[in-house]
């Protein structure tokens, strides 16, 4: 049951972590942060098509209770 679990917060981890890893953005040189205009939108993370279905077959291995074969996929 521990090793699903830490499966689990592992899987949890690697997607959180490519979904994420593009949200944080670098402060350019120039202006200072109140001279430019604020920005209302906000940009939109996603993965690639072929990270989608390598994520989505690890889930069906997890599923499967195939705990290995998940970790190696990812």
């Amino acid at each position: 049951m521990q090793s699903k679990n830490r499966l689990s917060q592992t899987l949890c981890l690697i997607v959180c972590t490519m979904l994420f890893s593009g949200s944080v953005m670098a402060q350019k040189a120039g202006p200072k942060d109140e001279e430019q205009p604020k920005q209302k939108t906000k940009q939109a993370q996603a993965v690639s098509k072929e990270v989608y279905d390598q994520i989505q077959k690890a889930q069906e291995a997890v599923d499967g209770k195939n705990y290995q074969g998940a970790l190696k996929m990812l």
